[in-house]
């Protein structure tokens, strides 16, 4: 840990409802590149905070812990042409 900071890994890809939730979609759809698997639609992965809010939600947490630091090293895609 340098800083604080908790190294963390996350998927490459991602359901809709995700971004959807996080109002992503809504803002950012055209420039992610999306797909569809057996009616379902897929994102790979345009920015870091919607599966860093994943890991934050996934247990309960104390103000204590904050402020919570969060690195990740995976790669982005997006569609910015």
């Amino acid at each position: 840990r340098v800083r604080n900071f908790q190294e963390v890994i996350t998927p490459n890809i991602y359901a809709a409802d995700l971004f959807k939730r996080s109002g992503h979609y809504q803002n950012y759809n055209s420039d992610m590149y999306g797909f569809k698997v057996e009616g379902q639609e897929w994102f790979l992965k345009p920015m870091n905070c919607p599966g860093h809010c994943l890991l934050f939600e996934s247990k309960p947490r104390s103000h204590r812990e904050l402020p919570l630091r969060l690195a990740s090293f995976g790669v982005l895609h997006r569609n910015e042409l």
